[in-house]
């Protein structure tokens, strides 16, 4: 199976719930080399532009051993793929970044925000991988 997706996989997502950090957040690889840790970091800096219900200061980059048998992971070691994420999205809200009454506050998720984000992630991905 590795051979056939050498060259042909350019991103992995694994997408999941959060039942502790609010707001849609990534967690990833921490790659050796600067050009791949800066790409690693570039897709997340898209999401936070696209995307009020998306929180930078809750992504994660790190190699934890605790995490080794992740999807994510296992796909960074096995196929060297640095665009290799896990989407936790929060079970219950957002803090808002919106510069109004709401700022700092949570606000529930509602499936619209789900349904909008789900756009703005695939938007994102295109971005993403054909910028870098």
């Amino acid at each position: 199976m590795k051979e056939n997706l050498n060259g042909n996989l350019r991103m992995f997502l694994d997408i999941h719930a959060h039942s502790v950090k609010k707001s849609i957040f990534v967690y990833a690889p921490k790659p050796q080399e600067r050009y791949e840790i800066a790409r690693t970091k570039v897709f997340n800096l898209i999401l936070d532009d696209m995307s009020d219900v998306f929180s930078l200061e809750n992504c994660r980059y790190n190699n934890d051993k605790k995490k080794k048998n992740s999807a994510r992971m296992c796909i960074f070691n096995d196929y060297k793929l640095a665009d290799s994420y896990t989407v936790e999205s929060s079970c219950f809200g957002f803090e808002s970044k919106k510069e109004d009454k709401n700022e700092g506050k949570t606000i529930q998720f509602t499936p619209e925000h789900f349904i909008e984000f789900g756009k703005t992630l695939a938007q994102a991905m295109s971005r993403h991988l054909y910028v870098t």
